[in-house]
């Protein structure tokens, strides 16, 4: 089973067809790395937004001043509660300019969840009341789960990914805004980018755990089993001379293309967090993600676990997408028949799989599981009030879709005259 295995790998390493798109997946993981690193916002450009800010505080506060020594009275204002509030602001400002300059993390995530407090506060009260429309944004949810991210980045000490204002944030509550010109703000604001080689880990796998990279793996393996037919002089009729079970040989190419797809996002991965250590920062294991929970609960995961996790789910996607293309290659016995059947039985399961959802089963459809961050962050659960939808459920779900596609395979292929099995 080794050399067979061996021998695969060393067909795969002398195809030019394998070694153009790997290289082509290189020079797109460099080129989305570049388009991150030239729209990541500097910590430079905080601190020269924050100097602005507290010299805007600094000219109210003398102008208020003035006002208060040339005995001026303005109707229907208080200027020394007014100078008292401005050198409040004035004082957290230099306190938050202070923490980014030194790189203090946790003391500017501290800042920054205590001046999110009261708005912490007033959308508790709100949440209790029912007084809002609760899918308008800011929504409750929205607001208090701010506060609680600041409090988890306050607890790790994480570097943040700017910008952290207060429109930075949304949730998938938030199905309402007041004017067009506010959602674009926020939506821009919210699809921010790091060059740090943990975040941008997260956004470059955000694309790639999906139907993309799907796709993409299902093209660089299509033809190793179609194009070993039998009665085509290929390597198929030197493996058929010797002591090998027929069913061997397919086990071995579906072993083969699954621990290649796993060695691949390993160095993909790898080579994320390399970009990052050498253009940036290696980025915070712990920089938060948000989890969503039943009855409205909202939480945070690590990003190094949330990526190990997601990380899981794909691979399981992977071997019931291949499960997939080996079924489709011993029936057809061609490599772009079988991949576009392939293809195409994924394309038609994620438009089919929404009208599912009203039965008891819905959750057990493998073809849920395509979109893999919304799956681990509960998104998918959430959106569709079926919390029926988790990781542990998609893994099992695709296993089993595997399994018995798998079974169709090979007896498929031991009784077919002719099969590569």
């Amino acid at each position: 089973m080794i050399r067979l295995f061996l021998f695969e790998i060393k067909k795969l390493s002398r195809s030019s067809y394998f070694k153009f798109l790997l290289t082509f997946l290189l020079v797109v993981v460099i080129s989305f790395y570049v388009y991150a690193y030239a729209n990541t916002t500097s910590i430079d450009t905080i601190i020269a937004s924050e100097q602005d800010m507290i010299y805007l505080a600094e000219q109210q506060v003398t102008e208020i001043k003035n006002k208060i020594d040339a005995g001026i009275e303005e109707p229907g204002r208080n200027l020394q509660q007014d100078l008292e509030i401005t050198e409040q602001i004035l004082a957290q400002n230099y306190a938050i300019l202070d923490a980014l300059e030194k790189q203090d993390w946790s003391t500017y995530s501290t800042l920054l969840a205590k001046n999110y407090e009261s708005s912490v506060q007033i959308a508790k009260g709100e949440l209790l009341q029912q007084s809002i429309n609760k899918y308008m944004y800011p929504t409750p949810y929205t607001t208090i789960s701010l506060g609680d991210k600041y409090k988890w980045m306050q607890q790790h000490a994480i570097k943040p990914v700017f910008p952290v204002h207060y429109f930075s944030w949304m949730t998938a509550y938030d199905e309402e805004f007041t004017d067009p010109v506010i959602e674009n703000f926020v939506l821009t604001s919210f699809n921010k980018h790091s060059s740090t080689g943990m975040y941008f880990s997260y956004e470059l796998f955000e694309y790639g755990l999906s139907l993309i990279g799907i796709i993409f793996l299902l093209f660089l393996f299509s033809d190793i089993v179609t194009k070993e037919g039998y009665g085509r002089n290929g390597p198929i009729q030197f493996l058929r001379t010797q002591p090998i079970k027929r069913y061997q040989i397919l086990f071995v190419k579906l072993f083969t293309v699954l621990l290649i797809s796993i060695f691949l996002i390993a160095l993909i991965w790898g080579i994320a967090l390399l970009l990052g250590i050498i253009f940036d920062d290696i980025g915070d294991w712990y920089y938060p993600v948000l989890i969503y929970g039943a009855n409205d609960v909202l939480s945070f995961m690590a990003m190094g676990e949330f990526l190990i996790r997601s990380f899981s789910l794909f691979i399981l996607l992977l071997l019931f997408s291949y499960s997939l293309l080996f079924f489709y290659s011993i029936i057809t016995n061609r490599a772009i028949l079988a991949l576009g059947l392939t293809i195409t039985t994924f394309i038609l399961g994620t438009q089919i799989v929404p009208q599912t959802f009203q039965y008891n089963f819905s959750h057990w459809i493998p073809f849920h599981y395509v979109n893999v961050f919304k799956i681990v962050t509960n998104e998918y659960a959430f959106l569709h009030d079926q919390f029926s939808f988790s990781l542990q459920v998609g893994l099992l779900s695709l296993l089993i879709s595997s399994i018995v596609l798998l079974a169709l395979t090979f007896t498929i292929a031991k009784f077919r005259k002719g099969g590569i099995g």
